[in-house]
């Protein structure tokens, strides 16, 4: 990981790149990191949360391509209200990355 972390102070802005719902950062959900050998979040911009943390950009990237072909309300102001048909097969799709068997 990013070496030392600051302690959970609320809501911060991050740098990175932003596609429809999802953003991406370099860092985890404690906030950014800028250690060349960091890893990445995808994050659900609407709620202001992190999905997950993978080790590349590019698995962020395919994630999020993935996850929004799902039919889901990303726009959701509301992690919990981020629901559908497809919540399913987004917790499948999830663990499969989280695993690095995407």
């Amino acid at each position: 990981m990013c070496g030392s972390v600051p302690e959970w102070k609320g809501l911060i802005e991050v740098k990175g790149i932003v596609a429809g719902p999802f953003g991406i950062f370099r860092g985890s959900g404690r906030g950014a990191c800028h250690s060349p050998d960091s890893c990445f979040s995808l994050a659900l911009v609407s709620c202001h949360t992190v999905i997950t943390t993978l080790g590349r950009q590019k698995d962020c990237k395919k994630l999020a391509l993935r996850l929004f072909s799902l039919k889901l309300d990303w726009y959701a102001t509301n992690p919990e209200n981020v629901d559908g048909p497809g919540v399913s097969e987004a917790r499948v799709v999830l663990y499969a990355f989280n695993r690095g068997e995407a």
